[in-house]
């Protein structure tokens, strides 16, 4: 999958490699690993500017898939970036899912997700 230039894709494969950092001094960017039902794993990063924009970047099945924060009347949500999003990642009171979006439903594809770090 194209990052579409948002992150480029060394920054991105070293953000996955080494331990949580900050990007800069008002840049947060951090790494969590999720342990997901039936024995299924996968990596996000967070970015979160000190512009007030939100990113994850999710790493499932091989594929890196950017996303935005959404908004959400509880925990974080993200949706992949595209005209019609097709992936969102939803995190809140400690366990995340990501789903397939297509057309008015949602494929799970990562369930009951708890963080391992």
């Amino acid at each position: 999958m194209q990052m579409r230039g948002l992150v480029p894709s060394v920054v991105l494969a070293a953000a996955l490699a080494a331990a949580p950092v900050l990007a800069d001094d008002a840049d947060d960017l951090r790494r969590v690993r999720y342990a997901c039902e039936g024995d299924r794993a996968m990596e996000v990063v967070f970015l979160n500017t000190a512009g007030g924009n939100g990113y994850a970047f999710v790493l499932a099945d091989g594929e890196m898939i950017p996303m935005r924060v959404a908004v959400s009347a509880s925990g974080a949500r993200y949706l992949s970036l595209e005209p019609e999003p097709t992936r969102q990642f939803w995190e809140a009171k400690g366990r995340a899912d990501l789903v397939a979006l297509e057309g008015g439903t949602e494929m799970p594809l990562r369930q009951g997700c708890a963080p391992l770090d």
